[in-house]
């Protein structure tokens, strides 16, 4: 029968009860409820204290992540404005550098020109002096005057004429004007032509560079300068024949036969 103690000493319940041996299994078993319960509960306890730290540490971490986002976001703004000033800077500097090459590009066509008006003028008898150009006459007159003329026309590979050439397209055309016949091709023209040393060469006499994926040729006009259609960006123009870059590849002199 179930029995209520309404508060009485446990010991007096024992002498009271109907049967104490049925008193103290009950005691026992609601013991060991009170005592499970007491477990459950501290478990409780424990794992929402648990669950309490593991959102604590989470927040931190989240806060902590946000403060690096942030940092990472401004770190990355100041990287982006300083970039960007960068590249005004060297835009500035790219613009600049383009119109001083191209101012450098124009002064050496003027000066080109004027020394090819000169070397004309000579050659045609008008001057006595311009340009430090050799006499020469005949069918070499011919080729260079032509050469000359041609001063300031654009290159194009392959061309050979009337506004536009290549090197041997150049020297071929010009000698054209003089009844002779050359190949178009710098290599072709090399071995059309007699080999002299530098120091007799004389106007209409071609120059040759060859070396490594060079093959250029030009055409002598005296004082040590050439007629030659040098590159795209150039076009036909006088040069030193051993200028710096030409000195590096410089491979003899031909004289056209005929």
């Amino acid at each position: 029968s179930a029995y209520t103690s309404g508060g009485i000493d446990t010991s007096l319940q024992v002498l009271l009860a109907d049967n104490p041996t049925e008193f103290l299994a009950q005691a026992a078993a609601l013991d060991q409820v009170a005592n499970a319960q007491s477990s459950s509960l501290r478990r409780t306890q424990t794992a929402r204290l648990r669950l309490a730290q593991s959102e604590a540490a989470v927040s931190d971490k989240e806060a902590i992540a946000r403060s690096y986002r942030n940092e990472m976001s401004a770190a990355k703004q100041e990287a982006d404005d300083r970039l960007s000033e960068a590249e005004a800077v060297l835009a500035g500097l790219e613009a600049a550098e383009r119109r001083r090459l191209a101012a450098i590009a124009a002064q050496e066509r003027r000066a080109s020109l004027a020394a090819a008006n000169a070397a004309r003028q000579f050659l045609s008898g008008s001057s006595s002096a311009g340009g430090g150009v050799p006499p020469v006459s005949g069918r070499a007159a011919a080729a260079v005057q032509y050469a000359l003329a041609q001063v300031g026309d654009r290159y194009v590979a392959a061309a050979a004429g009337p506004s536009a050439f290549d090197c041997s397209g150049l020297t071929m055309t010009a000698w054209r004007q003089a009844g002779i016949s050359l190949p178009h091709y710098s290599y072709s023209q090399w071995n059309s032509t007699r080999r002299i040393p530098l120091s007799e060469a004389r106007p209409g006499d071609l120059v040759f560079y060859f070396g490594g994926s060079v093959h250029h040729v030009g055409m002598y006009i005296g004082n040590g300068k050439m007629v030659h259609a040098a590159n795209p960006g150039d076009g036909v123009r006088i040069d030193a024949v051993l200028g710096p870059w030409y000195n590096r590849y410089f491979s003899g002199v031909g004289r056209v036969i005929g």
